[in-house]
């Protein structure tokens, strides 16, 4: 799923709505083709839990694509730094209060003709 090159054009992930038992989950996963250093996407979080959210950050990059932030928005703007994942495979738990946030994953493309790809994935769990 292509996201955008800038915050402006962020892909939209959808709406995960919390309560109701539910453990909703927002994921992305894509490649940087040439000429493309990031791409962004945004999510949203609706609703209340009645467990405590503490969301599970997962991101699988690689040699290519080694970053992944994400950032609460204010404003339609990616603005608070919540949480960054700058190892090919790692995750983090953060709080995510209701609200619009945004997903940055940066890296390079893999070099023309090399038959190797800059793929990633990208999922943000949540427990309601």
């Amino acid at each position: 799923m292509d996201g955008g090159n800038t915050f402006r054009q962020a892909r939209f992930l959808g709406t995960a709505v919390l309560g109701r038992g539910n453990s909703p989950s927002i994921e992305a996963a894509d490649t940087l083709a040439s000429g493309e250093l990031v791409e962004w996407y945004r999510f949203r979080i609706k609703g209340r839990s009645s467990l405590p959210l503490k969301p599970v950050l997962t991101f699988a990059g690689g040699e290519f694509v080694n970053r992944m932030q994400v950032f609460q928005g204010i404003n339609n703007q990616p603005r608070k730094s919540i949480a960054r994942l700058d190892t090919v495979n790692s995750q983090q738990q953060r709080n995510l209060p209701p609200g619009t946030y945004f997903i940055k994953i940066s890296g390079t493309p893999a070099p023309p003709n090399s038959g190797q790809f800059a793929t990633f994935a990208a999922r943000i769990s949540l427990f309601g």
